[in-house]
């Protein structure tokens, strides 16, 4: 779980694994205007209340069955 609030991510964030689950709490993550705000390697993983910000792809999903809960995105910063 992540805290509120903005975090300035130019990489991204990379879930590696099965059955992860991600809460970003409504968190901003914030890119620079390239690259992917989330890759999911793996399945079974879960992704909820995030907010990408600035990213030139949102999410990219690698594997099967991963479920977005509440992700919204947006390529401005």
């Amino acid at each position: 779980v992540l805290c509120t609030g903005t975090y300035a991510l130019p990489d991204g964030l990379h879930v590696v694994g099965d059955g992860v689950t991600l809460d970003c709490n409504n968190a901003v993550l914030a890119g620079e205007g390239k690259g992917i705000g989330i890759t999911l390697e793996g399945s079974g993983n879960i992704i909820k209340d995030c907010h990408l910000r600035g990213y030139a792809q949102g999410v990219e999903d690698q594997g099967a069955g991963n479920q977005l809960v509440h992700v919204d995105v947006s390529s401005s910063s």
